[in-house]
């Protein structure tokens, strides 16, 4: 069967579409662009856009609210590169509008205000949410324009507040400082799309999830175990007796990548897993230790789960 397929070209200068970011962009979104971008962002519609809303002697360029909940959203555009005055402009609109979410498109993201936008959703409580969102046009067949948006970085699911205990703020800490120290690494742990998945927020649990990119099944796993004075990476395997059978042919192989003892669990679901013991997991300098070891041995694994599917 023969086909005909388009030919797509994406314009890198969106100011041929849109030549006045005001006049021309943020109408259109205003207008005609609040489904396609409520889809991409998973709202329930996005309803009641004012543009150009004033913010004491600033302008928000679109003020509205979420179709069902009646959240306020605030919309920021830029069609360009991410920059520092247009982050300051989010948080101050946020700020004068009493948002409940907050959209900043841009034609283009860069590591650093990736990374600003998700401490942003790490850092504030549960009635605020930041979007981070690419703006593209796709030219079909040299005629027809095509909008999209491509969403960067999105909320976390949020978990209702409640008083911690002594263990479990620990655990908040550790993993905080956790994603902290991976972050930090440039081009080794969370950046680079080969890797891992955006950081997970820091939580109560002694157990932390990696999802691996290109693998949504898999998942490499962190767990801490302070009383016992030890911590363990592994892969969890779902009910899914082909994925146990995939990694144990290569069980001989897995086993001399690491010094310890690989712990094989047939029972499914399983962790498959390996053990380091530490003494100290309050001092900053033995917990820098752990950090890296959980960081080294995550990567191992990931490393594993890509060759094992690959071959």
């Amino acid at each position: 069967m023969n086909y005909n397929f388009s030919k797509q070209e994406r314009l890198q200068n969106l100011r041929e579409t849109w030549p006045h970011e005001a006049h021309h962009f943020t109408h259109w979104v205003a207008d005609e662009g609040l489904d396609l971008l409520s889809q991409e962002l998973k709202l329930n519609g996005i309803v009641e856009p004012k543009c150009e809303e004033r913010v004491g002697d600033k302008q928000v360029d679109i003020f509205a609210k979420e179709k069902k909940t009646g959240r306020h959203i605030i919309i920021e555009n830029q069609l360009e590169a991410t920059n520092h005055d247009h982050l300051g402009k989010i948080v101050t609109y946020a700020a004068g509008k009493t948002a409940d979410i907050v959209v900043w498109i841009v034609a283009k993201s860069t590591d650093e205000y990736i990374k600003a936008v998700e401490w942003l959703n790490r850092r504030t409580d549960n009635d605020i949410d930041f979007y981070l969102v690419e703006v593209q046009i796709w030219k079909i067949d040299n005629t027809l324009l095509i909008p999209r948006f491509s969403v960067i970085v999105r909320p976390s699911p949020k978990e209702k507040y409640r008083a911690y205990s002594k263990s479990e703020q620990w655990m908040v800490d550790f993993w905080t400082e956790f994603n902290s120290y991976a972050s930090s690494i440039p081009h080794y742990f969370f950046s680079p799309k080969e890797n891992f998945n955006a950081p997970k927020k820091a939580h109560p649990e002694n157990s932390y999830d990696l999802c691996v990119n290109g693998y949504n099944k898999l998942k490499v796993t962190l767990v801490v175990k302070k009383t016992e004075k030890l911590v363990k990476a592994g892969i969890y395997i779902p009910k899914d007796k082909n994925t146990y059978s995939l990694l144990s042919n290569h069980k001989e192989e897995i086993d001399k990548l690491f010094k310890s003892e690989i712990v094989w669990k047939e029972k499914l679901p399983a962790f498959i897993f390996v053990t380091r013991p530490f003494e100290d997991f309050d001092n900053m300098e033995s917990q820098n230790e752990i950090f890296k070891w959980l960081c080294d041995t995550a990567l191992q694994w990931k490393d594993i789960i890509k060759t094992c599917w690959q071959n």
